[in-house]
């Protein structure tokens, strides 16, 4: 992903190759390629203010019509029946003190204190500039506001056919894995009900 971002791989359309296979670029460092500019965190971003549909971590239901998105490591933390976000969608949630990031592209409900919402401008894709925020170092100030250390941050910025590209990569690699977890986890309840079958003789095996 580092290198898909950095452009230090590209692809052979935009990197003016004819073999169907990703073009290494040799760059150095601080050099960026062809078509690619630096901006700055305020030119690919736009923070959406959606403090009325906010609430507090009180008001947390196990049960409820809508998801509760928060700064949490968890994608859904909650449920609730309160107004919901569905414009603009998607959107990123930026944890103010956590720094966990998180795609969301359904309507759900921001929880509690330090969930920030973005979108990109016209500048860029929005499920892009996810995968630039992904691929981010942001030093951990404890239970700090770490938004302004995020808005002082540099981004490498290719035209939007390019973006394209790299998005739909990645969100095929995340897909992937989303898979291979729910694999995993079916895996682990299989194990788990074989192991007390075998545990307790109620399944018995030859010696």
């Amino acid at each position: 992903m580092q290198q898909l971002l950095s452009g230090k791989i590209r692809f052979p359309e935009f990197a003016g190759s004819e073999k169907l296979e990703v073009k290494s670029e040799k760059l150095k460092k601080g050099e960026l390629p062809e078509g690619w500019k630096e901006v700055r965190f305020s030119k690919l971003f736009k923070r959406v203010n959606l403090k009325k549909f906010q609430i507090q971590k009180k008001d947390y239901r196990e049960l409820g019509k809508y998801p509760v998105v928060d700064q949490g490591q968890e994608k859904i933390v909650a449920w609730s029946n309160a107004e919901p976000i569905a414009d603009p969608l998607p959107v990123i949630i930026f944890g103010d003190h956590t720094r966990e990031i998180k795609w969301v592209d359904f309507p759900f409900i921001p929880g509690a204190d330090g969930t920030i919402i973005l979108i990109s401008t016209d500048n860029a894709l929005t499920l892009f500039t996810y995968y630039l925020l992904c691929n981010i170092h942001i030093v951990n100030l404890g239970y700090s506001r770490h938004f302004s250390e995020l808005k002082s941050k540099k981004f490498s910025l290719p035209q939007i056919p390019e973006q394209t590209r790299i998005a739909s990569i990645l969100s095929t690699c995340d897909r992937e894995i989303e898979l291979l977890k729910k694999k995993q986890e079916k895996l682990k309840e299989q194990k788990k009900g074989l192991m007390q079958k075998l545990l307790t003789g109620e399944i018995r095996v030859k010696s």
